[in-house]
């Protein structure tokens, strides 16, 4: 049966045959993106060099997943940062794992749904919030609001 994939199913169909190629047709890394990694160092050594290979990758969903990641490292974060997507960008201010100098970079970024990511992240600092809370946009500062890390001078400045 032939079946037309979407094209971002399409991309992540090629992501993932270039990965078992690369990988001497070997299913051990098959879910590097989704699954939290435990196991051997070699194959988290393996997934790391596979993750920092794609955040590279041409096309932007392949680097979206990769920024979506909870197996991605700040290193990597760090290089997808300094993406001209936006949605990639969006997924590197969604991650759990990103630090606050690379949120506090991204609260920059004159993109509303990239600043309401940064507003909602947990990792967000206090300062970067206090940023945010002077935003033109209502719902970031809406978000900025319902962060556990906002400063009471913060919320009372919104108030």
């Amino acid at each position: 049966k032939n079946i037309k994939l979407s094209r971002t199913n399409q991309e992540f169909h090629e992501m993932h045959f270039h990965l078992h190629r690369e990988n001497g047709g070997s299913y051990k890394h098959r879910y590097p993106f989704g699954t939290p990694l435990f196991g051997s160092s070699s194959i988290r050594q393996s997934v790391y060099k596979n993750l920092k290979k794609l955040s590279r990758h041409e096309y932007e969903s392949v680097r979206k997943a990769v920024a979506a990641s909870p197996n991605v490292t700040i290193e990597i974060l760090q290089i997808l940062a300094e993406d001209t997507e936006l949605d990639v960008l969006e997924a590197v201010a969604q991650n759990s794992n990103t630090p606050k100098s690379i949120l506090k970079k991204l609260a920059y970024i004159e993109d509303k749904s990239v600043r309401k990511s940064v507003a909602a992240n947990p990792n967000t600092s206090k300062d970067t919030l206090m940023y945010l809370a002077s935003n033109s946009c209502w719902q970031v500062r809406v978000i900025v609001a319902t962060n556990p890390n906002t400063s009471s001078s913060t919320l009372n400045m919104l108030a």
